[in-house]
Parts: structure tokens; sequence; C-alpha cells
């Protein structure tokens, strides 16, 4: 079974998908002043779950 998946929508938005077998170190903290520096756009459905990182010219913090 292939683990990436495709996906076409009929109004054309087009959804790619697929399995990260990396190992990540746990625990990593960063200061507020590294979090305030990401360009975070939340969205207005609980933001603090729902939020997108933008580039850092476009800095939207909400």
């Amino acid at each position: 079974m292939n683990p990436d998946r495709q996906l076409t929508l009929p109004a054309g938005l087009r959804i790619k998908a697929g399995i990260d077998e990396n190992i990540y170190a746990k625990g990593i903290k960063i200061t507020d002043d590294e979090l305030a520096k990401l360009a975070i756009e939340r969205d207005a459905f609980h933001g603090e779950w729902n939020f997108r990182l933008m580039p850092r010219n476009q800095h939207v913090q909400t």
C-alpha cells in the first residue's frame, strides 16, 4: 500500500499527503521572543489550534 495520497476536489483544490517517518526530539522549548518573531495567522475559529505560518515578510500576529 502506497502511503502517499493525492485528492482533487470538484472546485479544483488539490490535496497531497504523505507519512513523515522521521524521528524528532521531544521537549524542545522556544522563548516568547522566538515565538513572537513567527508570522502566525490565527483562524477566527479556535485560533489556538487553527493557524497558518506565513512568510516572515507578511507578519500578521492576530
